[in-house]
């Protein structure tokens, strides 16, 4: 669930005022005790952006592989027992890639 700036410093000011979790839950009916305690601990802390990984294609290895590379990959690892690990190298795209691929090959 999530909660607004306001109900997160409501919450806190509450527990604050009667240093009780379990009496700012009681009073506000929200949030969980766990939840509150998250917040108490994050307090004063400045806030953290999340980090935005940047995936850059080149033309050899484009976003999405071509059927025939995603064949070959599945048919190296799954009939031929190669290590997923050295194919995915071989071929330039993640082991993840390979499996899921593999998963969509399999429906």
């Amino acid at each position: 669930m999530h909660f607004t700036e306001d109900q997160i410093a409501k919450a806190l000011e509450t527990f604050h005022d009667l240093k009780s979790a379990t009496k700012v839950v009681r009073k506000l009916g929200y949030p969980s005790t766990k939840q509150l305690y998250k917040w108490i601990k994050k307090e004063g802390q400045p806030h953290q952006e999340r980090k935005h990984h940047r995936i850059i294609n080149t033309p050899e290895h484009p976003p999405h592989a071509p059927f025939n590379v995603k064949l070959e990959a599945i048919r190296r690892c799954y009939e031929m027992g190669e290590p997923m690990i050295s194919v995915a190298k071989d071929i330039g795209y993640t082991y993840a890639s390979i499996y899921y691929w593999y998963q969509d090959y399999k429906k």
